[in-house]
């Protein structure tokens, strides 16, 4: 008997095993389409001995659709977001795109087809409206957040876009490479100096990551928002001073380039984080009005630069995105049906006026009327089956 129920539930076993290998597989091979649409499009393109035209005109629509697979393709809710103080998953493109295209816009055509009864304007006006705003809703912003910022990142001088190893090219030098745009939380922790802890090469650290620059800027916004304080700023002016002086002998001596003496550099450094150190303590204990309970920590002064220079980008590209998903199909389709009227018009004052007429010398022309007979010209009507027999009021008449 044991050895029956043995047998029944090793088979009970071997065809969940079965299931669950049946289910794997599709499911993997699903989930891993990215990276294999990311490794073609990576061998395809960097494959040694290609001429001018795969360079030019072939890698560039191969990068394209490859972002485009890439992402649209996805389906994995691998990436946690904080909302308050849970952490919910943010749905990715791919899965939003499978929610609105086959299962919202599809639909909605096949629907409009069924109402329009061989008149196909909604179904076309669907196509033309509500495809683009969802492809723009879905695609447009994080590539528009991305290259606005790689733009302003170069204005600015300082990195708020990640920084990736680029393809060495024939000439030996490697290839600028950037990867995504730094988050907020993620620019404090990258720009913020801890001054609990002793490390005065910090700023000439950042600085040498091509963030000079913006360094010099924020140097200057943070000494003159000390300085308007008559407490606190006029009570350290000389610890601030000596900052600014120290942070930008170290700026100056870094934009030498290869002629830099880094020993007076590092030096430099340590001088403006010891005088950082001061003002921040000193702040830390002595408040002499509510309004200097606002005035930033020096040690931040950095990281509250980085975030701002992000945050116009992030207003403008989302009002673009807006403008975008919110008028530009809309108007787009206006301008078609505008059009395609204007067509039908003329056709019908052709056939009003007679050939090389015009409506408007022709006395008898009803617009109207013009308009129905083109509308049913272009309408295929079925043909009618079962219809009853035409009634003939008098009997005797044949």
């Amino acid at each position: 008997m044991s050895n029956v129920h043995f047998n029944a539930q090793g088979a009970q076993t071997g065809s969940i095993g079965k299931l669950y290998e049946n289910l794997y597989r599709p499911a993997r091979a699903l989930f891993t389409t990215p990276e294999r649409i990311e490794g073609f499009v990576k061998r395809s393109t960097q494959k040694e001995g290609q001429n001018i035209l795969q360079r030019v005109l072939v890698n560039p629509v191969l990068k394209t659709l490859g972002w485009f697979g890439k992402n649209a393709s996805n389906y994995d809710y691998n990436k946690m977001i904080p909302v308050g103080k849970l952490r919910v998953a943010q749905a990715p493109i791919g899965a939003l795109m499978m929610m609105f295209l086959p299962f919202t816009i599809a639909p909605r055509m096949v629907q409009a087809l069924k109402r329009g009864e061989g008149d196909k304007s909604e179904f076309w006006d669907i196509l033309r409206r509500d495809v683009p705003t969802i492809a723009l809703l879905l695609f447009a912003l994080d590539p528009l957040v991305k290259q606005l910022n790689k733009w302003k990142s170069g204005f600015d001088g300082m990195n708020i876009v990640e920084k990736l190893p680029g393809r060495v090219g024939e000439d030996g030098v490697a290839k600028k490479a950037f990867g995504e745009v730094f988050s907020y939380s993620k620019l404090g922790q990258i720009f913020s100096i801890d001054t609990k802890y002793d490390n005065p090469k910090v700023l000439y650290e950042i600085a040498r990551q091509d963030n000079a620059k913006g360094m010099r800027n924020a140097l200057e916004k943070a000494v003159k928002q000390w300085q308007k304080q008559p407490g606190l700023g006029a009570a350290k002016a000389k610890e601030i001073s000596a900052f600014h002086t120290a942070l930008s002998g170290m700026l100056d001596e870094l934009a030498k380039g290869d002629k830099a003496d880094t020993t007076l550099a590092k030096k430099l450094s340590a001088e403006a984080f010891a005088a950082m150190k001061k003002v921040d303590t000193y702040r830390g204990k002595y408040y002499r009005s509510l309004s200097e309970k606002e005035l930033p920590k020096l040690a931040n002064f950095l990281s509250k630069h980085a975030r701002m220079r992000r945050l116009p980008i992030d207003i403008l590209s989302f009002a673009l995105v807006a403008v975008g998903v919110g008028w530009l199909p809309v108007w787009f389709n206006d301008l078609w049906n505008k059009k395609k009227f204007t067509e039908q018009q003329q056709a019908g004052t052709q056939i009003a006026g007679g050939a090389g007429g015009n409506m408007f010398n022709n006395p008898d022309f009803d617009p109207v009327a013009a308009f129905r007979a083109l509308k049913e010209s272009s309408r295929i009507t079925p043909p009618a089956f079962n219809a009853a027999p035409a009634f003939n009021a008098n009997p005797f008449q044949s």
